[in-house]
Order: C-alpha cells, then sequence, then structure tokens
C-alpha cells in the first residue's frame, strides 16, 4: 500500500485503529491531571498540559511514508502525544524530573541537538514512556499500565514556534531557500534569546525578598512585590488585621500558596492606585485601619473586597492592605 493510494480513498479503513487507541482519551486526561497535580507543588509557572490521541488519517500517513504497514498503528509511539507548556525555560529541568518520576521513560531526545549543525530549530525536549511501575500499581492507573505516551516539555515560546512550524508547513530537514532559511534561523535565535530572557527578567524584576528583619530597618523603602511579601511576613500587626478582618467577614486568610507573587503583586497595584510609594506610608494606613478593625471591616464594601479577590487568590496574606488601598484610591477620585 502506498500513501498515494490512500489519500486517494483506496484503502478502507481497520479495527486496529479502534484496538490501538483503546483507552488512549482516558489515559490523557489521567495523565494530565497527574502531571498538574505534581507540578502544583513545585514553583513551576504552567501554562498548558494540551494532549491529543493521533487521527486515524495522520497515523496512516506516518506508517506508509516511514515505510509501515498501513494498519501497524501499535508501533507508532505518538499515538497518544501531550505537551507540558510552561512560561519560562529554566522550568523545564523540574518538569524533566516530575515526567520521569511519572513515567518510566525509555526515549528521551532534545531536538535541537538532534539538528545538523547548520539548521535552525527551536528547543523541544520530547520523552516516551509508559506509568512507572510504582504509578501503574496504584488501582487508578492499573488499566493504564503499559500504554505508551510521547510527553513534549516546551516553553510558551517554544510552543508558538512549533505551531506556526506546523501551520507553515515547515519541518527543518526538508530543504529551503538559502534567503528563507537565514529568516527563519534569526527568528529561531530571537526567540531562544526572548526565552533566556524572560527568565533573567523575572529575577530582576521580582527581585530576592529582604532577610527576616531587614526591612524593619528601612522604614521608608519603596513599595516593591519583594519589600511587600517581606513585610507581610514581618508585620505581626498585619496579621491581626487580617485575622480580624477575616473572622468578620467569615471567611479565613487562606496560605501564601504557590502564586502568592501574583497575589503580592496585585496588592502592590492597589498601593500604587491609592498613591502608597513606600513602606512608611502602608504602615499608616494599616494603622488608622486596626485602630478599630472590627467596624472598618463591618463597612466593607463588597467591591472593596471583590479588588482583593478579583485575581482568583482568595484572602492570602496581608489581603487588608489591599482593601484599604482600594478604600483610599474611591476616597481620592
Amino acid at each position: 500500500m502506498h500513501l498515494h493510494e490512500y489519500q486517494g480513498g483506496t484503502m478502507q479503513p481497520t479495527d486496529e485503529y479502534e484496538l490501538a487507541t483503546a483507552g488512549l482519551e482516558d489515559f490523557g486526561r489521567e495523565l494530565r491531571s497527574a502531571f498538574k497535580a505534581a507540578l502544583d507543588k513545585t514553583s513551576v509557572t504552567l501554562h498548558d498540559i494540551p494532549f491529543r490521541v493521533k487521527r486515524r488519517e495522520s497515523a496512516v500517513i506516518k506508517l506508509l511514508s516511514t515505510g509501515r504497514a498501513p494498519d501497524d498503528f501499535r508501533s507508532l509511539h505518538d499515538l497518544l502525544g501531550m505537551r507540558v507548556i510552561t512560561l519560562f525555560e529554566d522550568d523545564l529541568d523540574i518538569v524533566t524530573k516530575v515526567i520521569n518520576e511519572i513515567l518510566d521513560v525509555d526515549k528521551t531526545s532534545d531536538k535541537i541537538e538532534t539538528h545538523a549543525s547548520d539548521a535552525f530549530g527551536y528547543r523541544s525536549l520530547h520523552f516516551v514512556g509508559t506509568l512507572s511501575e510504582a504509578r501503574a500499581g496504584m488501582i487508578e492507573y492499573s488499566r493504564y499500565a503499559g500504554m505508551r505516551v510521547e510527553v513534549q516539555a516546551r516553553t510558551h515560546l517554544q510552543h508558538g514556534w512549533a505551531e506556526i512550524e506546523h501551520d507553515l508547513g515547515y519541518k527543518p530537514e526538508r530543504p529551503l531557500d538559502e534567503k528563507l532559511r537565514r529568516r527563519f534561523s534569526r527568528l529561531a535565535a530571537l526567540m531562544e534569546i526572548a526565552d533566556s530572557e524572560f527568565v533573567s527578567l523575572r529575577g530582576a524584576v521580582i527581585g530576592g525578598i529582604p532577610a527576616a528583619g531587614e526591612i524593619a530597618k528601612a522604614p521608608t523603602a519603596q513599595l516593591s512585590v519583594a519589600n511587600l511579601i517581606a513585610h507581610i511576613r514581618e508585620s505581626k500587626d498585619l496579621r491581626t488585621l487580617d485575622r480580624r478582618v477575616s473572622t468578620v467577614l467569615s471567611d479565613n486568610v487562606l496560605p501564601e500558596g504557590k502564586n502568592y507573587r501574583a497575589f503580592a503583586g496585585h496588592l502592590l497595584d492597589l498601593c500604587l492606585a491609592a498613591g502608597w510609594t513606600d513602606l512608611a506610608q502602608l504602615r499608616a494606613a494599616e494603622s488608622e485601619a486596626a485602630s478599630d478593625a472590627v467596624q472598618w471591616a463591618t463597612s466593607l464594601t463588597e467591591q472593596e473586597r471583590l479588588a482583593v479577590e478579583a485575581s482568583g487568590h482568595g484572602l492570602r496574606p496581608g489581603f487588608s492592605i489591599g482593601i484599604a488601598a482600594r478604600r483610599a484610591s474611591v476616597a481620592k477620585a
């Protein structure tokens, strides 16, 4: 059977495809949940974990183009394909570790390393394997034992590059006009630099959180995400205010959680909108609110509370700062 015969519609579908793909859709959902649960316990900022079961037509075309029988679906290691997409490149090391914990990986490749030295492309880590013995031994996963999956770990930028390449029908190993090759090369290099710079910028923008006691020595320090987190962690008065306000609201103050920096950034935006630019102004606002915390909390409007919870983080440590800032902004307007 040749590729043109299949594309011409002369080949009838068989049941081999259904047999080879049976249960893969469920396996994909369970595996995605397992990866997400494991990565949520790390510092990784996930973008998405999409998966797909390869369509019959795509599978047959791949088999025929590689000289295999058109019904040899079980020889394909990517009938189930999944991508773990992160925002930052340095998160891929943690993703790799998690993948190797959940799967028994028998094949790993870094696509940028497999390109010729004069070719261009974009990094993509590929892992092929089955559930680890420990995971397959769990009751909820036992039915998926032995099922193979190909997992690709990429950043959001790398994912975008791959999608554009696919849409253009381009592959690095295919011949291309030299001028177009140079343009692809320049763009790929820029995107690799961008991935690296985003990691560097994240460190520079967020900065290190001052050590315990350091923020108290700088009462007029400029507000930043790092300084705000340090203040929230050190201020007993603020913790008391949070607790008293949350009691009036019949709610609980949640732990910081994985995305606490994002929540602190939300609080910072509210503070800046209120005109507070340093810790002295922030402490003065806290003192005013704490002077009669119960009355202050009782008079909160739904809009003021939602202003803090709008980011979806709930009542996290320091939330009362956001409410005070929101109230100050409204009064100033």
